[in-house]
């Protein structure tokens, strides 16, 4: 009995060859796409405790517990969560029970600082993007300003710059309504004022191509009791 020799046609084999390798490649991109998405699918959180009167306050984002004992005036560190749409939390560390709630969209690579304000019989919480606004210039710094003084009437912010330039950062910004703004790179003096009187001066420098968020807390009170603070935070960077 004669063996027959099984050829296969070279264009045939080709061609199978080749749409083997092309469907090896897609797969190959589909899973690197895959990955690459979930490693960018996270974004930024940090917490300023800036509700008078309540000395310590305990983060959640969901039912997860995400920061215990945070102090009155702290600014955490970013913490990475998953992007989408998030149940964040603060409840009273000494005597319990939730103090202010919000729903936030966290953009994928987007970085926020979670707000606790107010007065403690009226607790509230903002979460803030700070990756909003054009991109600073290597010449000048984006700056994020945050007027979280209950009972402070609207803020000016002005700088004087080392070469004696004075700039005007920010005008007439209300209470609880954060604004960003880009300012000229250098060491500078921050002055702010409210209703035309001068009421903190502190020193800054503001970074080129930087991003920066100015807190006021706490509130103008009697004489001597003044508690008022001008924070200086470097903003979305880890």
């Amino acid at each position: 009995m004669s063996k027959r020799k099984i050829s296969f046609s070279p264009t045939i084999s080709g061609r199978v060859l080749g749409r083997g390798l092309l469907l090896s490649a897609i797969l190959v991109t589909l899973g690197l796409h895959a990955r690459i998405s979930h490693a960018q699918a996270m974004s930024y959180v940090r917490v300023l405790h800036a509700n008078l009167n309540t000395p310590k306050v305990d983060y959640y984002l969901g039912s997860q517990k995400m920061l215990n004992d945070v102090t009155y005036a702290a600014v955490t560190k970013y913490q990475r969560v998953p992007s989408g749409r998030h149940y964040l939390r603060f409840t009273g560390n000494e005597r319990g029970g939730t103090l202010a709630t919000a729903y936030k969209t966290l953009q994928p690579g987007g970085f926020y600082t979670a707000i606790l304000y107010g007065v403690s019989v009226r607790p509230r919480v903002v979460v803030q993007s700070e990756v909003y606004g054009s991109t600073p210039s290597a010449r000048q710094s984006r700056v994020y300003f945050y007027h979280m003084s209950p009972g402070t009437p609207p803020l000016t912010l002005k700088a004087l710059y080392a070469d004696g330039r004075v700039r005007t950062l920010a005008r007439y910004v209300p209470y609880a309504r954060p604004r960003t703004f880009l300012a000229p790179e250098g060491d500078v003096t921050l002055h702010l004022y409210a209703r035309n009187r001068l009421i903190r001066s502190q020193k800054s420098t503001l970074r080129p191509g930087r991003r920066h968020s100015y807190f006021i807390i706490g509130r103008i009170g009697a004489p001597g009791a003044d508690n008022l603070r001008l924070m200086d935070e470097d903003a979305a960077s880890q």
